[in-house]
This record gives structure tokens, C-alpha cells and sequence, in this order.
């Protein structure tokens, strides 16, 4: 069993304002504290806003994102 600590879930993006149906992208927390997106799909073709879904912590400054 490895001892490396896995990056942390903080963050999902979604087309839906409730937040159902598949994430567009996912958003982890690295044990270095840098934060790395994994997207489900290609961001150039978003269109439209998109919600983002905070997870395990409270939000902070929106323009900081």
C-alpha cells in the first residue's frame, strides 16, 4: 500500500444549475496544494454559463476562481 497522500475532491463544474446529469470537469487538490481541473469534456466548446459546485469547504471570493 502506497503512502502518498491522493489529491483532494474540491470542486465539480456543471451545465445544470442543480448540479445533475455528469460534471463537465472535476477539480482536485494535489497534496502541494495546487489545484488541477480534469475535464469530461473539451472546454473550447462550452457555450453558456456553467455552475460550480464547491465541495468540502466554504466559498470564498468568486473572483478568485
Amino acid at each position: 500500500m502506497s503512502n502518498e497522500a491522493k489529491p483532494i475532491l474540491v470542486g465539480r463544474l456543471w451545465r445544470d444549475p442543480d448540479c445533475a446529469g455528469e460534471p463537465l470537469a472535476e477539480q482536485h487538490r494535489r497534496p502541494d496544494g495546487q489545484v488541477v481541473v480534469s475535464w469530461a469534456v473539451d472546454p473550447e466548446t462550452l457555450r453558456g454559463p456553467v455552475w460550480l459546485e464547491v465541495i468540502g469547504e466554504e466559498p470564498g471570493d468568486p473572483s478568485g476562481l
